[in-house]
């Protein structure tokens, strides 16, 4: 098909083949489509903010971010850490960078994620 001019119902549909085409791309590649997709158009171009993540869990550096993120804010469990809440087993995985308070991250032992701010992880650790 070849376009003249883009109006709105052009530029959702654009959007959305693009989507699907670029959704297929980060699958093959192991990254992650963020779902907001940002798009903005004129009567004579498109432009589109696509963004592709590393899902969490794949960062190989994640012990080292802990161990030096862990020294700044004080804490003193180790990478690693595990303990007992909730009839779960919660082991320290990683940092999160992105967030706002949780910044710890665990992989529990029922197969789930979870996450708790640093005072939370300083508990458990003076409870062992």
């Amino acid at each position: 098909m070849t376009y003249t001019k883009i109006d709105r119902a052009d530029a959702r549909q654009i959007g959305e083949e693009l989507q699907e085409t670029v959704k297929l791309f980060a699958q093959q590649r192991g990254l992650r489509l963020d779902p907001k997709v940002g798009c903005t158009y004129d009567t004579h171009f498109l432009r589109f903010r696509l963004t592709l993540e590393v899902p969490e869990g794949a960062d190989n550096d994640s012990k080292d971010l802990y161990e030096r993120m862990a020294d700044r804010h004080g804490i003193e469990a180790p990478f690693g850490f595990s303990f007992e809440h909730g009839g779960r087993t919660w082991s320290v995985s990683g940092w999160n960078k992105k967030a706002k308070k949780k910044f710890i991250q665990y992989d529990i032992s029922d197969g789930g994620k979870g996450s708790s701010n640093i005072e939370a992880l300083n508990y458990h650790w003076s409870r062992r």
